[in-house]
């Protein structure tokens, strides 16, 4: 016979195990996402903790700028929404207050 049929299954490698290659990730400080997930998701209960959002805003992480920038934007409307608020209650406040020097009933009644 010739040298390739005299061969072994385990020498032409037919029968060898395949080698077991084991990878080890590890995370860095810039693909760790819960700072800016947590940061978003409580603002929604504490808005000013939204501000801390600027920490991320030039990221090289997408995800994390994204995140950044929508908790500086949501920081600023609910910044205006509050400011606007305000001024409609203090407004009518006064209004009413006014209204109830004057006499005038019908603002204080509510009829």
């Amino acid at each position: 016979p010739t040298q390739a049929t005299t061969m072994s299954h385990v020498e032409a490698g037919y029968g060898a195990p395949a080698p077991v290659v084991i990878v080890h990730t590890q995370t860095t400080k810039e693909d760790d996402l819960a700072g800016p997930i947590v940061v978003f998701i409580l603002g929604f209960f504490v808005w000013c903790v939204w501000l801390a959002g600027f920490a991320w805003i030039k990221s090289s992480n997408s995800t994390k700028r994204v995140l950044g920038i929508l908790s500086v934007v949501f920081f600023f409307v609910y910044l205006v929404i509050l400011v606007v608020v305000i001024a409609v209650v203090v407004s009518t406040a006064a209004a009413a207050a006014k209204a109830a020097r004057e006499g005038n009933y019908y603002y204080t009644t509510g009829y």
